[in-house]
Parts: C-alpha cells; structure tokens; sequence
C-alpha cells in the first residue's frame, strides 16, 4: 500500500484556543510545521458560553486575563477582555504565518464548547493545543476534539528550546505506517534524527518499520529502532518518559492507540514532562 501524502492525511491545522492567550513560540512551531506539511492554518478562538452564563451569577469572581487579578465578575468587561484576546491572537497568528510562509485565516466563534468543537473539526484536521496539563479550558477542548476524532498535536506551555531527534512511538498495529511515515519526512526534511520505539522489537516489527523508512530513502546511519522498557512498570507513559529521558527530543508522534495514553490529562502530563511537542495520530477511517 502508497503511504498516505501529507495532503491526503490532513487537511488543515486548526489552532485551538478557549480563553488563554498562546505563546508567540507555540504559534511558531504550529505554524512551521504547517508550512512543512503544506497544510492552511486556521486559528479557532473559542469565547465559551459557560463562561457568560457564570458572570450571570451572584458574587463570582474572575482572573483578569491582562492583569491577573482576582476581581469580581462582569459580563461586559468579560466580553472585551476575550474580544482583545481574541485580536491578540489574530496579530500574533497572523506574524507567525508569515514568518513560516504559511497560508492561514482566522476565526471567532461563541458558543458550547463542545457544540463548537463538533461543527467545526473533522477527522481530517489536525489540532494544536496547549497543554496546560489539567487546566480546565485546555482540557475541556482536548476531550472536545478527541469526540471529534481528529489528530491532536499537544504543546506545552514550557519548551525546551534545544536540537534534537523526531520520534515515533509504534505499538506494532497497521497505524504504524502512518505514525512512522510521518515522523520519517519530518525527520529527513528538517535533516534530523529519527528515532523509532516499539512497545515490541521483535523481527516481524523490526523488519516492518525497516521496510517503512527504507521506503522514505533515510539513510540507516540517521534513523535507530529501540524497544519500551516495559518490564518494570505497567505503564506506558511511564516507560516513555524513561525510554525519551535520554533522547533529545523535538517532537514526538504517537498513535490514539497506545495503552495507557489515551486519555486527554495523561497525553498533556506527557507533553509537559518530555517538553516537547507531541502529536497525537487517529487512526484513520475504516472504509470497508
């Protein structure tokens, strides 16, 4: 079987954001890896209607998202303090394109979360989020994407800013290809590392993810194959953060499918402790 193109795999990044302002380095990187998969860029901010409905109730407080001040509730005030959030991330969006030369367009949209989420993701898309490990708007918009089926790509707020390797974390599974072509053309067009991790090295895997790359003409000095240290832990994220501990990593690319990490909250602990990136493959959708 032809591995998918990038095109064919994706069909836009949407960056997600309910609230929070986004880093002007988390926009880069969505929007340099846009640009290297060929991918539009769509910013999707979120004014959540929960939010409204609570500055409708008596004695509640907020965090002013300028200042970060605790002060008493006001839907007004509320409303422009988003509206200016909402243009921030417009400007900064608009810069980071541009910088990657990337195509992109921006969105305002109000509503249930959820509601939102479901009306404007695909399978087909690919969705940047901060991962704030369990705040409540990140999380909440994971969860939402996650109903959606789409691909996830998970930044956290604190990057290591250093070099190193793209890595593939397979489970031995037919999304393996997708998962390993992937990391693969990222790997050979940023001219870095590709490191593979199977939950199982044994030859049938071994000799299939050789057949992988060696279709992606990456020279065997530039890519390595290793096995999970499963033994002494049941979980994966768990054997992940030591098997990743030493490897230098610039982004990781899962499958939905690995035990242990399907959950939004694990999947942003990941991120969070390794630093780096990680992007999350559905699988794609069986048509038979």
């Amino acid at each position: 079987m032809t591995p998918q193109t990038d095109k064919e795999m994706f069909r836009r990044l949407i960056i997600g954001v309910v609230t929070a302002p986004i880093a002007g380095g988390a926009l880069a990187l969505s929007a340099r890896l846009a640009a290297e998969l060929e991918l539009e860029i769509e910013g999707l901010f979120i004014e959540d209607e929960s939010l409204m409905g609570l500055a409708a109730l008596p004695r509640r407080s907020e965090v002013r998202l300028g200042s970060g001040r605790l002060e008493p509730l006001d839907r007004g005030r509320l409303e422009q303090d988003l509206r200016r959030a909402a243009a921030r991330l417009e400007a900064n969006l608009s810069r980071a394109a541009s910088a990657a030369r990337a195509l992109h367009r921006f969105r305002l949209e109000r509503g249930d979360l959820g509601t939102v989420i479901g009306a404007s993701v695909t399978r087909d898309d690919l969705v940047a989020i901060i991962a704030e490990g369990t705040l409540h708007p990140a999380t909440e918009l994971h969860l939402a994407v996650i109903q959606a089926r789409a691909s996830v790509l998970l930044i956290p707020s604190r990057l290591a800013r250093r070099p190193g390797s793209i890595v593939a974390v397979v489970t031995g599974g037919s999304v393996d290809e997708r998962t390993v072509t992937l990391a693969g053309r990222l790997a050979a067009r940023r001219r870095e590392r590709l490191e593979v991790f199977a939950l199982s090295a044994d030859r049938a895997n071994s000799e299939q993810i050789t057949r992988i790359v060696e279709k992606l003409r990456l020279d065997r000095s530039r890519w390595s194959l290793g096995e999970l240290p499963m033994a002494h832990t049941a979980s994966v994220a768990d054997a992940l953060g030591r098997a990743l501990g030493a490897v230098s990593q610039r982004l990781v690319v899962l499958p939905r499918s690995l035990p242990g990490l399907v959950g939004a909250r694990e999947l942003a602990g990941l991120a969070a402790t390794l630093r780096a990136p990680v992007l999350v493959l559905e699988p794609p959708e069986d048509n038979s």
